[in-house]
């Protein structure tokens, strides 16, 4: 997680705002379309100079001045290139069906590497910086409009399905939705999508903004027992063995010395695994790292 050097709960904002502005934010990654307008040309690429599909270059007119539905997906800690459509990956292939029937954004960088003020960058369109989210203590200033509040002041429907943690509610981030419904971590994607579509369904003849995030590509990953089971051949450690080095090795207080640096190197790498295999964060052992050395 970022820590803060400025410890500021939030800036004003940064200038005048217009829906139009907040809008081009969302349609960052997502599909939109407008009620009653015709879709924008298949294959219409970003401004690197590409023609669409049909020959010609995508006008502003192709795309509707007021888009009908506004879908922002953010898929934690995915990279780009393992998404269809911006590397070798087919992974994805029903979110490159929709950038094919709008804009592919191929220069498009985080404002920050962590999961709060970047998220929140996205929501405002302000530097991490102006928004002031860098640590857990901080709440978005109450004289900064959000992207769902403007939307929602313009008569949009605004839903949010999300997993909490640095899109939680205590943020800020619920601002502007009429609901801000939270799930356990990974369930947006394994659990809830009926209850997504459902939502949609029930709006499909409104304008609205829906937010969806997950966390199911973030680590901790899960699984460290069916690893075991599915690899025999790796000699991995019971379970009974793990809660022998957890009460041997506990995780450190802060400040304390790192107790992964005196296991020895087997077990550290052991533990290292199973830290990254757990089901919870709360799993994690003391004698490993959180993370894979590089």
């Amino acid at each position: 997680m970022c820590e803060s050097t400025s410890g500021r709960k939030g800036l004003v904002r940064g200038g005048p705002t217009s829906l139009l502005h907040w809008v081009s934010i969302a349609v960052l990654a997502l599909g939109t379309s407008g009620c009653g307008q015709e879709d924008a040309p298949r294959g219409a690429d970003d401004a690197n100079g590409q023609v669409n599909a049909k020959g010609s270059r995508p006008k502003s007119a192709d795309a509707p001045e007021r888009p009908g539905r506004i879908i922002l997906f953010s898929m934690d800690t995915v990279r780009a290139d393992r998404v269809s459509g911006y590397g070798t990956a087919a992974t994805t292939p029903y979110l490159e069906e929709i950038a094919a029937e709008g804009v592919r954004f191929t220069d498009f960088y985080a404002a920050a590497s962590c999961t709060l003020p970047a998220t929140m960058s996205i929501f405002t369109g302000l530097d991490a910086l102006e928004h002031g989210l860098w640590n857990e203590a901080a709440v978005l200033a109450p004289d900064v409009p959000t992207l769902a509040e403007l939307l929602r002041e313009a008569g949009y429907r605004t839903q949010a399905f999300h997993e909490g943690g640095y899109v939680d509610a205590e943020f800020g981030f619920d601002r502007g939705f009429d609901q801000y419904v939270a799930y356990p971590q990974r369930k947006v994607v394994q659990e809830s999508l009926w209850s997504i579509l459902d939502w949609m369904r029930s709006a499909q003849n409104e304008s609205y903004f829906l937010f969806l995030h997950t966390y199911a590509a973030h680590d901790p990953y899960g699984g460290f027992d069916r690893y075991r089971r599915e690899h025999p051949e790796r000699g991995l450690p019971t379970r009974e063995e793990i809660e022998q080095w957890r009460r041997k090795f506990p995780k450190r207080e802060p400040g304390a010395a790192s107790h992964a640096f005196t296991a020895p190197a087997e077990i550290r790498k052991l533990c290292t695994l199973f830290n990254q295999l757990a089901d919870e964060n709360s799993e994690r052992l003391g004698c490993g790292y959180n993370y894979l050395p590089s």
